[in-house]
């Protein structure tokens, strides 16, 4: 695929798309400059203004975005670090006419002495963030077969590739009844708080688990999608992050971004 078709195809489904939930603390990781790799960045720098198309406009962090290539899917992945987990983001477009087939167990990712991590599954992904709800979560998430985040479905990203997460949570706050009057309003700002930040991680894990990944997961063709991949990680680990494609045999390293 020619690379201004790649950029063009990228920026439609990338500025069509939502952000991710920012309720905890994800660290975008840089991409490492190495040969036969580039960013969105890259591709839009290398275009002339005036031959830009008005649909090629820039987009947040793509100069963290590394493209991948393979027979006509373009693939922008954005990596994050969280306290739990490495977070592979996909911002797919498949200009076949067909649909694709993607596979996480097609990714591996490695430390800096080619140690790999483990894969965590779309359920035990969200499920890490259901844990962190103050009481008993309403529900677990259990292990999907069939990826459905895309832009053909009615699921969270819908047509127009906006991501959504939206969970409806109902319940009821009851007073301790020893309170006393004076108590009431910092009770009720303490259980506002707490209600506010089970959404939040309620909506985070609908999201990672509705836009994870699975084995055979179908990109119909013509669309573009979101999709993640996990990996658990662990107490310490060996920079860089290696992400590697299996089926063509590429590696992309990525680093922490140093705060100046």
């Amino acid at each position: 695929m020619k690379k201004q078709v790649v950029l063009l195809f990228i920026l439609i489904v990338l500025f069509l798309s939502a952000c991710t939930p920012k309720v905890v603390v994800m660290k975008i990781m840089a991409p490492v400059k190495q040969e036969g790799a580039y960013t969105v960045a890259d591709l839009y720098a290398a275009q002339k203004p005036g031959e830009r198309a008005p649909a090629w406009r820039p987009v947040p962090n793509m100069s963290n975005m590394i493209v991948i290539e393979d027979q006509n899917l373009a693939i922008a992945v954005t990596m994050y670090e969280l306290k739990e987990l490495f977070w592979a983001q996909f911002n797919i477009y498949n200009s076949n006419d067909d649909n694709y087939v993607i596979d996480p167990s097609d990714f591996l990712l490695l430390d800096g002495n080619r140690t790999a991590f483990h894969k965590a599954a779309p359920d035990e992904a969200a499920n890490l963030f259901l844990s962190k709800v103050s009481g008993i979560p309403p529900f677990v998430y259990q292990p999907k077969y069939i990826y459905s985040a895309n832009s053909t479905t009615s699921g969270y990203l819908t047509n127009s590739g906006h991501l959504y997460a939206n969970t409806q949570t109902t319940g009821t706050i009851e007073e301790d009844q020893m309170n006393k009057a004076g108590q009431e309003l910092g009770y009720a700002l303490g259980a506002g708080i707490i209600a506010s930040q089970n959404k939040k991680l309620q909506n985070m894990a609908a999201a990672v688990f509705q836009t994870g990944l699975v084995e055979n997961s179908e990109i119909p063709a013509k669309t573009g999608a979101k999709g993640g991949i996990y990996w658990l990680k662990p107490k310490t680990y060996v920079s860089p992050l290696i992400l590697r494609v299996q089926s063509s045999g590429k590696e992309y390293a990525f680093r922490k971004i140093v705060q100046k």
